[in-house]
């Protein structure tokens, strides 16, 4: 149990890492790149992995860069890794200096700009249901506390060999509608 609560740690905390650690060792796969209309800028989504200080943590980012500077890049945007590639976020260029970065309406966000020096970012959910996130937020609130209560469970069977409550239900997963982002920009 407490292998599952630590797992739940790293992972629902990894697109945190990402943006707000500079790990030493990254690997990036699936990059996508995206001009501005006037080629000023270049917004990539691709998959990072990084060797932290806890082991290994992995999300989907957005960069943006001066086309003509490279180095000039700057993290706009991450997320948890969704299951598909079709929920990985896609950037629409509204013009030289708007953008619109559609995500699924229930992404795992771990942060995220409305703005990079002229470049404004607004960003948009596929299939945008508030209800569902909120769901998602109580979901994910009753889950970690479901596994503090199995944890303290199984701790005071190991303690009170005629202890007799029953074990915690674990909460039912909500059940959702399609939020994938395929066609946007299609």
């Amino acid at each position: 149990m407490r292998a599952a609560t630590t797992l739940l740690l790293v992972f629902s905390l990894v697109p945190a890492l990402c943006l707000a650690e500079e790990a030493a060792s990254c690997e990036h796969s699936g990059e996508k790149s995206v001009p501005s209309p006037d080629g000023r800028w270049i917004a990539t989504v691709q998959e990072e992995v990084c060797a932290v200080a806890t082991g290994t943590a992995a999300g989907v980012v957005v960069d943006l860069a001066l086309s003509s500077d490279a180095q000039h890049a700057r993290r706009i945007f991450n997320m948890r890794v969704p299951r598909s590639r079709d929920q990985w976020p896609r950037v629409l260029w509204k013009g030289p200096s708007a953008m619109e970065l559609w995500v699924p309406n229930r992404a795992e966000i771990g942060a995220q700009k409305s703005q990079l020096e002229d470049v404004k970012i607004e960003l948009k959910y596929c299939g945008d249901n508030p209800e569902e996130r909120a769901q998602v937020s109580a979901y994910q609130a009753a889950f970690k506390k479901w596994m503090q209560d199995t944890t303290a469970w199984v701790e005071q069977k190991k303690r009170d060999p005629d202890f007799k409550a029953p074990r915690p239900p674990r909460p039912a997963e909500p059940t959702y509608s399609s939020d994938s982002c395929a066609d946007v920009g299609r």
